[in-house]
């Protein structure tokens, strides 16, 4: 089912629970985030619990503060939350929420059934899933993301448009505030971080180089010999993720040259003179080991 079929069951039904329903809207939105009314003096006023940790708090400064003048539950519509959200009031955050998107529904529906407090009883969120949470794609390809969340009470509902995004090779692949991912001419790895309700779930994947079948074969095969030579499980790993990306490692590397790279790897500098020769002299078959260890 759809995020757009779930928001829709979800503002149709007789309980709204502000912390699963209504936070994650001010989060997704950016209401409540350190540079706007989640910073720690608030903004104009109005002050939120920073990505909505505190829910109670965050009721209170909704619905009891400023003597209530921020939700009108007898005409939801015209609440100062939903006016300044939609722009139809001056706002200094601009304009954050589409009159009539699922997000307004929900707000709307919660303020027009009475603005429900956060109860101790109320389902938690136990966790998200992703599907899919790991894929190969390939470059200028798409890929939708859809995230479920798990509550207490053994409900589970759609929050694919309510999550929030982020990736960490924007070069690679990018992904829309509706979970759709879609990747470039780069080619590597890349992941998405999803947040929703302070949990966190992340996707995985690799966009391999576009080789054929033939090339593939013949880099698997090398893989597996050189796979067969290794005993550790880090390197393990890096040929797991060489084959998902269709590469062979570059050759083994002369001892000057891997005393140098291993040097700026771990300390972040070049080796000392001293160093070098002292590693050149030494002829121990595990010199590499030790000097990186």
């Amino acid at each position: 089912m759809s995020g757009v079929c779930h928001m829709a069951l979800a503002s149709n039904a007789s309980t709204i629970h502000f912390a699963t329903d209504i936070v994650p809207i001010l989060t997704k939105h950016g209401c409540n985030s350190g540079g706007c009314h989640g910073k720690a003096t608030g903004q104009n006023g109005f002050k939120l619990s920073l990505l909505g940790f505190e829910p109670n708090a965050d009721y209170l400064a909704i619905v009891k503060q400023a003597r209530g003048r921020r939700v009108f539950p007898a005409d939801a519509n015209r609440s100062l939350l939903l006016l300044k959200a939609t722009g139809d009031m001056p706002h200094g955050g601009g304009r954050r929420i589409d009159e009539g998107s699922d997000d307004y529904i929900m707000l709307q529906r919660w303020i027009a059934l009475g603005t429900r407090p956060p109860h101790q009883d109320d389902p938690q969120l136990e966790r998200i899933e992703l599907s899919p949470a790991r894929r190969v794609l390939a470059t200028s390809s798409s890929q939708q993301i859809t995230v479920t969340a798990y509550f207490t009470d053994g409900t589970t509902r759609d929050v694919t448009r309510q999550a929030i995004y982020e990736s960490n090779a924007k070069e690679i692949a990018t992904i829309s505030e509706n979970g759709l991912i879609q990747t470039d001419r780069q080619t590597g790895l890349f992941s998405v971080m999803v947040r929703f309700g302070g949990n966190i779930a992340t996707f995985h994947s690799a966009v391999p180089l576009q080789v054929s079948d033939e090339e593939r074969r013949e880099v698997n095969a090398q893989l597996v010999g050189l796979e067969n030579h290794l005993d550790n499980r880090f390197d393990r790993l890096l040929i797991q993720q060489w084959r998902r990306l269709g590469i062979t490692p570059s050759g083994e590397a002369d001892d000057s040259t891997f005393i140098r790279r291993a040097a700026i790897d771990i300390c972040g500098t070049l080796p000392i003179r001293e160093e070098i020769e002292n590693y050149l002299a030494d002829t121990g078959p595990d010199r590499r080991a030790r000097c990186v260890f």
